[in-house]
């Protein structure tokens, strides 16, 4: 029995899944939390920048690329301060 994160996902997932199957599964698994609804998923992928390294922006609900490696100044994250 195949108890993967598979299962839970519907046939429209399934299909993103394999459409993006050269994201890393992290990233995947990531924005599909992230995801209100299947399209914003669609939207939040199709959007995902080449370069990395990537964050998630809260304010943006998209993933950015950022050069600051310790993601100190990254919008949407709070400080610890």
């Amino acid at each position: 029995m195949d108890f993967s994160y598979n299962n839970s996902m519907d046939e429209v997932q399934k299909a993103l899944k394999i459409r993006y199957v050269n994201l890393h599964p992290l990233i995947f698994q990531r924005s599909l939390e992230k995801a209100a609804s299947n399209g914003e998923l669609f939207d939040i992928l199709e959007s995902i920048p080449e370069e990395t390294p990537i964050v998630w922006d809260d304010t943006h609900r998209r993933w950015v690329h950022t050069d600051d490696l310790v993601q100190s100044g990254v919008p949407g994250r709070q400080s610890d301060d």
